[in-house]
C-alpha cells in the first residue's frame, strides 16, 4: 500500500508541480513560503487523507510532511548544481557550485492514520531562500 501511496505522490508532483516549476532566472528571487490544506480535519481511522501544498522559494529543493504519527515523506524537487558565469543573487563566489532548483511548486500526498488521536501534520519546504513551516490538525476516531 506505502507503494501505490508514494506513486499516487509522484503522479501528483509531476501534473501539478511540473506547471508550477518555473527557475529564478525568469522569475527572480522569491521568499520560502509553504501553504498546506485538507479537505477534512475530522476523519476516521484508516481513511485516506489528502493533503496538498504549495510551496515556493528560490532554489526549491524539498519538502517533508511529518505526519505525527511516526511517518513522513519527502518530496524532492529537481534542479541542480551549476557554475555560474555571473554572482548568483547569493552572493557565493563564481568558482562555487549552487544549486538552482524550480521556485514553486504544488502537487499531494497521501496518509492513512492507524489509530485515533489528535495528529499535527508538520510541513517544511527548503530551499535557497530559507525554510517555510506550515501545520495541520486531524482528530483520527
Amino acid at each position: 500500500m506505502g507503494r501505490t501511496l508514494r506513486l499516487a505522490s509522484t503522479v501528483a508532483l509531476l501534473a501539478v508541480g511540473a506547471a508550477a516549476c518555473l527557475d529564478d532566472s525568469i522569475t527572480g528571487t522569491r521568499e520560502a513560503s509553504l501553504t498546506l490544506s485538507a479537505s477534512a480535519s475530522l476523519v476516521a481511522v484508516g481513511d485516506t487523507v489528502r493533503i496538498e501544498y504549495e510551496a515556493t522559494g528560490t532554489g526549491l529543493s524539498s519538502l517533508r510532511l511529518d505526519y505525527g504519527d511516526g511517518a513522513a515523506d519527502t518530496v524532492r524537487f529537481s534542479g541542480g548544481f551549476e557554475a555560474p558565469d555571473e554572482l548568483p543573487p547569493n552572493g557565493q563566489p563564481r568558482d562555487t557550485l549552487w544549486y538552482r532548483g524550480p521556485v514553486a511548486a504544488g502537487g499531494w500526498l497521501v496518509h492513512v492514520f492507524e489509530a485515533p488521536g489528535a495528529f499535527r501534520v508538520v510541513g517544511a519546504a527548503v530551499s535557497g531562500a530559507g525554510t517555510a513551516v506550515d501545520t495541520l490538525v486531524f482528530s483520527v476516531n
